[in-house]
């Protein structure tokens, strides 16, 4: 019944979204980001939201295009960038010295996951054109805290219920679906800058009170996934939050915060990343080496060996074979994934929205500025910056929080910059 009822919302939302496009691009990331067929299949089996979401998207814009005088341009340095981004993958599967027919075994294809990074790509251009003011890239910024809310919601509830039988046999608990306990800590870790900035910035007492109820829960969910790199960025998160924005009573309630956090959970954390690093080593002529090593090594011959193309679109694990491993394996870098599979230019422009993202942040050019957009934006740079430090150790090419990051932190950049011509 309630299956049912949550299927009627959401074909009432499609059709609302042919009159207004937003509703289906907050329809779209609410399901791409929190993924909630997977967390409650009991509850959203009826229709594919996500699929829907796109479609009605699409033709919504269509018809907003012919009907409205609304200024929708795409054109600027970011959004050229991004385009090069997909032109540059698009040849790079098409050129590929790796054909298809070669896939086999674990070996993800390459034609299942292009339509998908195309439809990310895709979305974020739509949603440039459709999001032409500050309220509504407020919206779907609370449309983003409440996916975190309860992805967090979703892990802490499983652990209360089900205890220690939810970690896998290395002793970390998976996100939905089996989904890979490294990607969901990153997925939680982005959500928490935004609740640490809306927390210090102006807002109701009411809502300090539950964001700061909030926070830990977020740090207790990167903890249960015992996610190095997850951790790794955390820390790298606080101490520059605390280090740049927050009060003496904030860096002694988030230093307090932290020590209790570790003091309750180092034990078990310690023992989920140890058996973690035991079980991911591999042998390499009787010494033990650390994959990631190997994986980046492989990752510099190919790019150096094709800079332009790179072997291919998610050609990676076939091309291992051409150079000398004998199994498959992944390049465990973001920027070492673009670089190998789609040619240093890739990768390079991959590093450059991450700096353009965050370099105002870290020059403080907004420190003293007060605001929803402002909170945006610092709460939008810090999490990249953290996304990026987690992007050393994962594949995170073909996840929608990458692109997703970018949009809010360029929309949000764009509009703090036609406030500020305003009032000059």
């Amino acid at each position: 019944m309630i299956a049912l009822l949550f299927a009627l919302i959401g074909i009432i939302l499609c059709i609302l979204t042919l009159f207004r496009p937003f509703i289906g691009i907050c329809l779209y990331y609410f399901t791409a980001l929190l993924k909630p067929e997977a967390m409650w299949p009991h509850l959203f089996n009826l229709i594919s939201f996500n699929f829907w979401a796109i479609i009605a998207t699409l033709l919504g814009l269509v018809f907003k295009f012919y009907s409205t005088k609304d200024d929708m341009k795409l054109i600027s340095k970011q959004n050229v960038l991004v385009f090069l981004l997909l032109l540059l993958v698009l040849l790079s599967h098409f050129f590929s010295p790796y054909t298809l027919s070669e896939s086999s075994g674990k070996i993800i294809m390459a034609e299942v996951m292009l339509p998908i990074f195309i439809t990310m790509i895709l979305f974020y251009f739509i949603s440039t054109m459709v999001i032409i003011d500050s309220k509504k890239l407020a919206i779907l910024v609370y449309v983003f805290i409440a996916t975190s809310l309860l992805m967090v919601y979703w892990s802490n509830d499983r652990f209360l219920y089900y205890g220690y039988s939810i970690f896998t046999e290395n002793g970390r608990m998976e996100g939905p679906y089996g989904q890979d306990e490294n990607i969901f800590a990153v997925r939680v870790l982005i959500g928490l800058p935004f609740l640490m900035y809306f927390f210090i910035s102006p807002i109701e007492k009411w809502k300090k009170v539950l964001l700061s109820i909030s926070i830990p829960f977020f740090w207790h969910s990167i903890f249960l996934t015992g996610s190095r790199g997850g951790l790794l960025a955390l820390l790298v998160l606080s101490l520059i939050f605390i280090a740049k924005d927050g009060t003496m009573k904030i860096k002694m309630y988030t230093s307090i915060g932290l020590l209790i956090a570790l003091m309750t959970q180092s034990g078990l954390l310690l023992d989920r990343v140890d058996s973690t690093a035991t079980a991911a080593s591999i042998t390499v002529e009787d010494d033990i080496v650390d994959p990631r090593i190997t994986s980046w090594t492989a990752s510099i011959e190919m790019a150096i060996d094709r800079p332009i193309l790179g072997v291919g679109f998610e050609r990676f694990q076939q091309a291992t074979y051409s150079y000398g491993y004998t199994t498959p394996f992944v390049s465990h870098n973001t920027f070492l994934q673009f670089a190998a599979n789609s040619g240093l230019i890739a990768g390079i422009i991959f590093l450059y929205l991450i700096y353009t993202s965050c370099i105002d942040y870290f020059l403080n050019k907004y420190k003293d500025k007060e605001g929803i957009l402002y909170t945006i934006y610092k709460g939008s740079s810090l999490s990249i910056f953290s996304f990026f430090i987690a992007s050393i150790f994962l594949n995170l090419q073909l996840y929608e929080m990458t692109y997703f990051l970018f949009l809010i932190n360029y929309l949000c950049k764009k509009f703090i910059l036609k406030a500020e011509q305003k009032i000059q």
